[in-house]
């Protein structure tokens, strides 16, 4: 019979956390007494002093089995979702001593009567307060401090060797941190920045943890700042991409603890600059991830409105011995075609009217008609009913910070950054660099006719002041609109001229080239013709010798041929007288 009774109360709580899921249920839970019940139940066996007669025994709801270890879980998890959206459920929660009781399963000093769990069922209770903990937490932090939670809070951190219940303190404490300035200084003077120091080699939430610590807190910079703290910074503060998934989010952490802890206090900005800080945020922003662009582009922009900076940021060289202007010219141009902003070959401005218009993706066609919505809509609900079944009503966080990445506009603050250091450039970049000069008027002038537009579609019409103040608003970003047209009409001009002049240079030498080759072939061809000639006339010399000799002998032969058959007259015969 016990088993059955178990198994009905944790049924309904199941029952009790799927209503409150909707808001319009929570208010009922309050009215009816509901949660008041639920709160003595949650309590009840941590700090029996607080039983009552109205309550079911200990031993049926409070033993170590399964059952009942599932129903304070159940409980526990019921009251945090009751008491988050809802400011009575909040108050009866403050007034009862829940928050002591989640508070006794975090402190390590504690001894209470939930030792009667298992060590293992008492790690996923201590979890399980922390997560609560988060929950209610920040919305009622008089009562925490009250408490010594935030005492509480640091001693676990210090001693847990629980990496995940170590990272859910942490988180808590980052959002505890985030309320208000009073608590800010509670753990400030408790020693949380010396510890958070500590913890940088071990956990990267306390880096989060520290930021939010020393967020436009003039005591607590100082105390990072002689602590070390800046030197600390400046180690973490390099990202290598073949280790960005051992490395988490501890690099988007370290930014964040700069942005806070250093930026906006001089004497931390001049450590960091001496300690090559703003070389380390270019490196970091040469190759981390587009969805830390913005955060690393913001803290360069407030660290270069130090003059000693600038320095630094006009000597950077990239690997590919790309200056710093130049890589965020070219992160303009990147952002320009993210965001769909049309630009020709050429990238001469197009749009006078709108330049810093973004194209928007029309909807096809073919998703109007009715059946063909039908789908959409059943998958819609089959995914909520997905989400729903596996526990969790919110959206992944990691899925919103893409989203919400994806809606900035990175060009205002390159153009902040540029600002302070200056838009000298190479002539290639010239085009971009006029562009981005004028990007606040361009801003402004988008804002003026938009506010135009939206008169003329209401059928609002201003008084003539009114008009007259728009018109010539708009009038000066046109002329400006015009001038930076005509300058980058006139850049390409010369770069157009620049490359015909190259491209004629290089055709002439490749004629002289050709010309040279056909002369050294011609002479080739004249001595290798003029010794052609000269061996046929010496054969044509040498045939002719040949003829002429033998002629000669022919000749000879037939002088010799004859003379063997003269008759020759008988020699002459003397007489003596």
């Amino acid at each position: 019979m016990f088993d059955v009774l178990s198994y009905y109360s944790n049924t309904t709580l199941m029952i009790l956390d799927i209503l409150a899921s909707k808001a319009r249920n929570l208010p009922l839970f309050a009215e009816s007494g509901l949660l008041g019940t639920l709160l003595k139940y949650a309590t009840a066996a941590d700090l029996p002093s607080t039983t009552t007669s109205t309550l079911a025994k200990a031993s049926h709801f409070a033993s170590s089995c399964d059952e009942d270890f599932e129903f304070k879980h159940m409980i526990w998890v019921v009251l945090a979702d009751v008491a988050k959206d809802n400011m009575e459920a909040a108050r009866l929660v403050s007034d009862s001593p829940f928050i002591h009781v989640l508070l006794l399963y975090v402190s390590p000093q504690s001894h209470h009567g939930g030792q009667h769990f298992t060590p293992a069922q008492r790690h996923v209770l201590q979890v399980m307060a922390l997560h609560v903990l988060s929950t209610l937490a920040p919305r009622m932090p008089d009562l925490f401090v009250q408490l010594l939670g935030h005492v509480a809070l640091l001693e676990f951190v210090q001693t847990s060797h629980d990496e995940d219940a170590s990272a859910l303190a942490l988180q808590l404490f980052h959002e505890l941190i985030s309320t208000s300035n009073d608590m800010q200084t509670d753990v400030g003077n408790i020693g949380g920045v010396e510890v958070m120091l500590t913890l940088f080699a071990d956990v990267a939430r306390a880096f989060a943890v520290c930021g939010a610590m020393c967020h436009h807190h003039d005591a607590n910079q100082t105390r990072f700042r002689r602590a070390h703290g800046v030197a600390v910074l400046s180690l973490h503060l390099h990202f290598e991409p073949a280790h960005a998934v051992s490395q988490d989010n501890l690099i988007v952490s370290v930014v964040g603890c700069v942005w806070d802890s250093i930026i906006g206090n001089a004497e931390s900005e001049l450590c960091l600059i001496q300690s090559e800080g703003v070389d380390n945020l270019l490196d970091l922003l040469e190759v981390c991830p587009q969805l830390m662009h913005g955060q690393v582009l913001g803290v360069l922009a407030e660290l270069c409105e130090n003059v000693k900076a600038v320095a630094y940021f006009q000597a950077w060289k990239s690997k590919t011995q790309c200056s710093a202007t130049q890589m965020l010219l070219r992160m303009y141009a990147d952002e320009e075609t993210r965001l769909g902003v049309q630009r020709p070959a050429t990238g001469l401005l197009q749009n006078i009217a709108r330049p810093l218009a973004m194209q928007v993706t029309p909807p096809s066609p073919s998703s109007g008609g009715g059946s063909d919505k039908q789908p959409v809509v059943a998958f819609v609900r089959l995914k909520q009913a997905l989400v729903h079944s596996k526990g969790t009503r919110h959206t992944d966080p990691s899925r919103r910070l893409v989203t919400a990445t994806a809606k900035v506009d990175l060009r205002s603050k390159i153009f902040a950054v540029l600002a302070s250091v200056g838009f000298s450039c190479v002539p290639d970049d010239l085009s971009f660099n006029v562009f981005a000069k004028e990007f606040p008027v361009f801003l402004v002038g988008e804002e003026w006719l938009n506010v135009k537009l939206a008169l003329y579609a209401q059928n609002i019409r201003p008084i003539y002041a009114d008009a007259l103040l728009m018109e010539m608003k708009l009038e000066h970003v046109y002329s400006v609109v015009t001038k930076v047209r005509c300058c980058q009409e006139d850049i390409y001009a010369r770069k157009e001229s620049l490359k015909a002049k190259d491209e004629a240079l290089f055709f002439a030498g490749v004629r002289h080239q050709k010309e040279q080759e056909r002369q050294t072939s011609s002479k080739k061809t004249v001595s290798n013709s003029s010794m052609k000639s000269h061996l046929e006339a010496k054969k044509r010399k040498a045939d002719m010798l040949r003829k002429s000799t033998m002629v000669d002998q022919a000749t000879d032969e037939c002088i010799d041929l004859p003379t063997k058959y003269v008759f020759t007259d008988p020699p002459p015969v003397y007489n003596d007288l």
